[in-house]
């Protein structure tokens, strides 16, 4: 199952597949704060986030791994 074209909308969010246009925006808000009991840690730098985004983006293409940004709709 090709999960790519996944998306969950509420009356406030977006929940969409994790792509390239959200690296900025993954790298700066994935703080220490964030995954106290989850993986992967923060990034040291950008092209670590770019390096999570595309082994998502297989595990999303190949139908193993759901990995979803989370967006807010008035900030579309």
């Amino acid at each position: 199952m090709i999960l790519l074209k996944t998306e969950i909308v509420t009356n406030r969010l977006l929940l969409k597949p994790i792509a390239m246009q959200y690296k900025r925006q993954i790298f700066e808000e994935f703080t220490n704060e964030i995954p106290i009991y989850m993986t992967p840690r923060p990034a040291i730098d950008i092209f670590d986030t770019e390096s999570f985004i595309n082994e998502s983006i297989i595990g999303l293409t190949e139908g193993f791994n759901l990995q979803l940004v989370i967006i807010k709709k008035d900030t579309q």
